[in-house]
């Protein structure tokens, strides 16, 4: 399923005010997986925050509340990327920039109980920090 994403990437923002903004694009595009594209420290810590975000977005979605929200709902696979070189003001190539790819991926399905000695299909497992 990771690197089979065909779709348009979403680029990360620079501004900490849209990382709601970038969260509600990733949480809409996340059926099966979506790209965000960021190069830069900043704007790569906003795609992960925004990642991390979209996830609490699911789990709202899904009417979580409270502790449930706490649980993750979106993986992240980084990826090395490197963006193609922009004409500078005097004609010439800029060198290629690296930058991160960052495939989100819906996990939410993913964390409940699987069916085991006991268990009855469809019960889910208690939150990770009440796990002894």
């Amino acid at each position: 399923r990771l690197g089979s994403y065909t779709g348009e990437p979403l680029i990360s923002t620079g501004s900490g005010a849209k990382v709601n903004q970038l969260a509600a694009g990733i949480k809409n595009r996340l059926k099966p997986s979506t790209v965000v594209l960021a190069a830069g420290h900043q704007r790569i810590y906003i795609a992960v925050k925004a990642a991390i975000q979209a996830g609490r977005f699911l789990r709202e979605d899904k009417g979580a509340t409270g502790d449930e929200l706490k649980v993750p709902a979106v993986a992240i696979v980084p990826r090395m990327e490197e963006f193609a070189p922009r004409f500078s003001e005097k004609g010439e190539l800029d060198r290629a920039r690296v930058g991160m790819r960052l495939e989100c991926v819906d996990i939410t399905e993913t964390l409940t109980k699987p069916v085991m000695e006991g268990a009855e299909p469809g019960e889910e497992l208690p939150p990770p920090w009440e796990v002894e």
